[in-house]
């Protein structure tokens, strides 16, 4: 294996020339992988993977390259530069990791893969069918990564304006508006908590103050397209089940039915929080009437203040006017790990 760790990108060009790719029965020996690790994922303890990735990978008699990200949104900028030229793009971190390795592999022909070693891992498990655990052994993740087909599924893009800007991306996992946004912006601040407490934290400081906002969202639905005005506590759309770590905002969600789920809380007393909060950690709340639940394959919300949103737990501060979200099925080539 190159043991070899880049601060910068290597030129295309040295990398090997493209050939036929991702047919279930795809040997580990004819696959081309490049890894890109965030160093920073866990809040930093995943760079104390980059040592044994290594040697499993040595191990393995994996003649690759492991890709350290040093800033934000460089993951992109990795996978974009190599992804011609290798089968599969391992990305290894959290649900921000992936959902940056993604980006431009969508409607490509290269891969995928995902190595979890983030805090929540929200995408890995919904990949898995819910069945991984929250923290899967390095060794394990890396073995279906060679030796496990690929499938497709569907991805989720977002057009959103931002502090005057117009912004647009895609999302793996969920899409939070509202409660949820807020959530996801203060558990980023807190830079020495990890796991559950993170989530714990957040909720006792969001909770205390935050009030519902004015929504009107255009759905567009199996059953047609249809148009609600309301006071909104939290709205999220999801690609797959569960986000946080143990809520699960989308129960009937699936990565690969050309459908997102959103889920939509109305406003209600703030004493009442506890209960909700308990409601989507069983994912108990979809057949209540305070709940808006449906499949769509657009929404259209209009806000009436600007908030912030977490697309797969990265966090966009200052949302305002109209958020537009689609449905991309049968997208992104994944490798499949359940």
């Amino acid at each position: 294996m190159r043991e070899k760790f880049l601060s910068e990108l290597d030129s295309p060009q040295s990398l090997p020339s493209p050939h036929s790719k991702h047919s279930a029965a795809t040997a580990q020996a004819t696959r081309r992988y490049w890894f890109i690790l965030n160093p920073a994922a866990n809040r930093g303890k995943a760079k104390e993977k980059v040592k044994p990735l290594q040697q499993t990978l040595k191990a393995k008699q994996v003649d690759t390259t492991i890709q350290l990200t040093t800033q934000p949104n460089e993951a992109t900028d990795f996978a974009r530069a190599v992804k011609s030229s290798v089968d599969i793009v391992v990305a290894c971190g959290g649900d921000g990791t992936f959902n940056e390795t993604a980006q431009p592999l969508i409607h490509s022909e290269t891969v995928l893969g995902c190595i979890p070693i983030g805090s929540g891992n929200d995408f890995y498990s919904n990949l898995s069918g819910n069945t991984a655990p929250r923290k899967v052994p390095l060794e394990t993740a890396v073995e279906k990564v060679l030796n496990t087909a690929t499938c497709m599924i569907d991805t989720g893009t977002v057009h959103f304006e931002q502090n005057g800007s117009s912004v647009k991306r895609a999302f793996l996992n969920s899409l939070g508006i509202g409660f949820t946004g807020e959530i996801a912006r203060i558990a980023k601040q807190v830079p020495h908590v990890r796991g559950d407490l993170i989530y714990l934290y957040a909720l006792w400081v969001v909770g205390r103050t935050y009030r519902a906002v004015p929504m009107t969202i255009e759905l567009h639905t199996p059953s047609g397209v249809e148009t609600i005005t309301e006071s909104v506590f939290a709205l999220m759309i999801g690609n797959g089940k569960r986000e946080g770590g143990k809520f699960w905002i989308t129960p009937e969600a699936e990565m690969n039915d050309g459908w997102l789920d959103i889920c939509i809380l109305k406003e209600f007393p703030i004493w009442k929080l506890p209960r909700w909060v308990f409601a989507f950690m069983r994912g108990r709340h979809i057949h209540t009437s305070q709940v808006i639940y449906t499949k769509i394959s657009r929404a259209i919300i209009h806000l009436s203040r600007p908030e912030s949103m977490h697309l797969d737990g990265e966090v966009y501060e200052q949302v305002s006017q109209s958020v537009q979200v689609s449905v991309v099925p049968q997208s992104l080539r994944v490798v499949a790990v359940s």
